[in-house]
């Protein structure tokens, strides 16, 4: 999920926040970060645009759990790997 935010003056600031399976969230400045090397969601300073982007994740995709599926509703289709590639 990606979000444009403005910094001070009006300059345009790009973040992409993903939540995985495993419970992880992700954060990245794809300004300052292009290659997502350094992920900011732990920092204490981004606490409430965590809780923005993850809001907008629950709006967008409103069956989004944060958890994984269990393995018995949704069996891999691994016949359309292929697909993929």
């Amino acid at each position: 999920m990606r979000g444009l935010f403005t910094k001070p003056g009006g300059t345009p600031h790009v973040w992409k926040y993903v939540e995985l399976v495993s419970g992880e969230k992700e954060l990245y400045n794809l300004d300052r970060d292009p290659f997502e090397l350094t992920n900011v969601a732990g920092n204490t300073s981004n606490a409430a645009l965590v809780g923005t982007m993850a809001a907008r994740l629950r709006e967008l995709d409103p069956g989004w759990t944060g958890t994984a599926p269990s393995s018995s509703a949704f069996a891999p289709d691994y016949a359309n790997d292929d697909a993929f590639e």
